[in-house]
């Protein structure tokens, strides 16, 4: 079966990075071409967002996901959790590039589940911010 996560990361400037993106982990991605998002989400994911979140999504300067192959019995919730570490992760690595607070708020999980589809969501609530204390956006290019 496969699953997809997806979640926007913010509060930061990513030049461009066109297609799928760029890998930041194993089977990660980090892309700012918003087209990438019309092939991760069905209509019925999409449905289940709901348009304020989806609206976020396409407004945030990059997203990061993935999608992958697993176990018909697979934990969605450690799945989940699992690769929203992953992004908060490559936070702190951005972190060692330039001082920068780069977030992520909502991570969303998607996929087929008989005739549906399901999805979850969920956040790890970390507040990331310059070394100052401020939350200024950065430009990583």
């Amino acid at each position: 079966m496969k699953v997809t996560f997806f979640t926007a990361a913010i509060a930061v400037e990513i030049g461009s990075i066109s297609g799928r993106g760029d890998q930041i982990s194993d089977g990660l991605f980090i892309t700012t071409d918003k087209d990438v998002l019309k092939d991760l989400l069905c209509a019925q994911t999409r449905d289940a967002i709901g348009g304020l979140e989806l609206e976020f999504l396409y407004a945030a300067p990059a997203i990061i996901y993935s999608s992958h192959d697993v176990p018909d019995n697979f934990s969605w919730f450690e799945y989940l959790n699992r690769s929203m570490k992953a992004v908060k992760m490559f936070f702190n690595v951005m972190w060692l590039e330039k001082d920068n607070a780069a977030n992520s708020e909502l991570g969303f999980l998607s996929y087929p589940s008989g005739l549906t589809q399901m999805t979850h969501s969920n956040a790890i609530s970390v507040i990331y911010s310059l070394a100052d204390g401020s939350r200024s956006i950065e430009l990583f290019a």
